[in-house]
């Protein structure tokens, strides 16, 4: 099937041209359900994807991420500088993707992390007690059963006024870890918490 727009590429807006591409591939997968798009790293990168990108993200607000840029910070340091620099990473190969499942973050959370993330910032001792007694308590489960207590090694009680804040505590360590140099370079240094 061949597709007709009335507009040359060249003449397209990013969300034209980007909608012409999500076409394109909607109707090969439709006309092949077989079919497997092997090459499509190149479409990433190209200049109207990504200002497409960056435009639909604007939109919904997206909150900073573990590099903690701002869509004020971007547009500070120049939108299409950014976009380029992005560009040329990803031409070259450089990618690198965190995915961190969430889901049982507050049933998981190691208790001996959490504790040395927090003695890097909290010096008294009775603070860290009651932390840690909070950690321990048991918890009522729905079905008038206990979890938790004194054995409990991970995970902090979901619902607790303290938890919000631990989790950022220990999900600190992930966003330091992620923006280590050494990290990306894949020298692991002995000092980050495994």
């Amino acid at each position: 099937m061949y597709l007709r727009y009335a507009k040359k590429r060249k003449d397209m807006t990013s969300k034209e041209r980007v909608r012409l591409l999500q076409l394109k591939l909607y109707l090969k997968a439709k006309q092949e359900s077989g079919y497997k798009f092997y090459i499509l790293y190149d479409k990433i990168f190209q200049k109207h994807i990504l200002s497409e990108a960056y435009k639909r993200s604007k939109t919904k607000n997206g909150f900073p991420g573990v590099d903690k840029q701002t869509f004020a910070d971007v547009e500070k340091y120049g939108r299409e500088k950014f976009l380029t620099e992005i560009r040329d990473k990803l031409k070259e190969g450089k990618q690198t993707v965190y995915d961190a499942d969430l889901s049982k973050y507050f049933d998981t959370m190691p208790h001996k992390k959490l504790e040395i993330a927090l003695k890097e910032r909290i010096a008294g001792p009775r603070i860290l007690h009651l932390i840690k007694l909070w950690l321990k308590v048991p918890i009522v489960e729905e079905n008038g059963k206990y979890t938790g207590g004194k054995s409990n090694t991970k995970g902090t009680p979901q619902g607790g006024v303290i938890s919000p804040l631990l989790a950022n505590i220990y999900m600190n360590l992930l966003d330091r870890i992620i923006n280590n140099p050494y990290v990306n370079s894949g020298i692991r240094p002995a000092n980050t918490l495994r």
